[in-house]
């Protein structure tokens, strides 16, 4: 009777073990050797100091440390723009972290299923993403999600074999994903006052008025006989000028910026005293404005750049008193 029992055990090992082998074999054709992913990344994460980010049409965000800071040199030749920290420790750490749910297939053929083919490729559909630490390199091209939404395809850039990972790997989708958000080096709550003065002269000055919790902000200008669209409307205002968002960089250059027609500037007063100017410039024929940002008393970084904004992104720095009061019929 034992005899029969072990037999029996033996048979659903060999049935079992034969079936996997033969789903796997089905489902990821050429999957052959043996199973490697990233070779010593993890122990070497924290050295890493150059990173690029590419598709088919070329480089979406490169970027090394400079002096110890995270520069991305992509948005121009000469000239390096301050990273994004997060965004970039975020993609480290996933890539450190990930596991292996299944190796998938070894053949070319099979690659375009899973978005791992290479990038020069007709219809390449997937990102590379290169890591290195000076004297190690990783090369990874990241392909589609899987199609039950839990995880992602992969294949490391001269290997045949293709993983199915247990994470979706973060990636900038624009050049200027991953780079700072902050510009200005300090926040609405260091603001003393804003003067926006347009090209025909018209101005908006809002001072701080700490004494008054409940109406911090004063607009010197507001007429007496009409309504603020709303309570926290200049608050706000403050908020989304010192809150830069932007589409695009590029180098300043003198001569080149002092051919653009100004739309108006942006005088900001801190409490300390010094003061830092936004000059806003026309639109051009595709809609962008562009800010240049000058900072004579505390030099800053950013003054090195021209800012590329949409017209939502432009539209703090063109405020107008009908942007601040209700409208006269209501």
């Amino acid at each position: 009777m034992m005899t029969r029992t072990a037999v029996l055990l033996i048979l659903v090992v060999l049935t079992v073990g034969g079936a996997y082998w033969l789903s796997l074999d089905n489902a990821s054709p050429g999957v052959a050797e043996e199973h490697r992913w990233l070779n010593e990344f993890s122990a070497q994460a924290s050295s890493i100091n150059a990173v690029t980010v590419s598709n088919a049409q070329g480089v979406l965000f490169a970027a090394t440390q400079i002096n110890g800071d995270w520069m991305a040199t992509h948005v121009d030749a000469n000239q390096a723009f301050p990273v994004n920290r997060q965004a970039l420790g975020e993609l480290v750490s996933t890539l450190r972290q990930t596991s292996v749910v299944e190796p998938k297939t070894a053949s070319a053929e099979y690659y375009p299923r899973l978005g791992v083919e290479p990038l020069s490729s007709a219809d390449a559909q997937g990102t590379l993403v290169e890591l290195g630490t000076g004297k190690q390199r990783w090369a990874v091209i990241v392909g589609n999600t899987a199609t039950n939404g839990m995880g992602q395809y992969v294949r490391e850039q001269q290997a045949d074999i293709s993983y199915l990972i247990d994470a979706s790997v973060p990636l900038p989708s624009s050049a200027t994903d991953w780079l700072i958000s902050d510009v200005l080096p300090f926040g609405a709550a260091e603001v003393a006052g804003i003067e926006i003065t347009h090209a025909d002269n018209r101005k908006i000055t809002l001072s701080r008025n700490d004494d008054d919790m409940a109406a911090p902000w004063r607009w010197q200008q507001q007429p007496r006989n009409r309504t603020l669209t709303y309570p926290g409307v200049l608050a706000q205002s403050v908020a989304d000028i010192v809150d830069i968002r932007y589409a695009g960089v590029a180098p300043y250059i003198q001569e080149e910026w002092e051919q653009r027609a100004l739309l108006g500037n942006v005088r900001i007063t801190l409490k300390s005293g010094s003061e830092v100017v936004a000059y806003l410039a026309e639109a051009d024929e595709a809609g962008a404005y562009r800010l240049w940002i000058s900072t004579p008393d505390n030099p800053q970084w950013i003054s090195d750049w021209v800012f590329e904004l949409s017209d939502f992104q432009a539209a703090p720095f063109r405020l107008t008193a009908d942007d601040l009061l209700q409208s006269e019929d209501k």
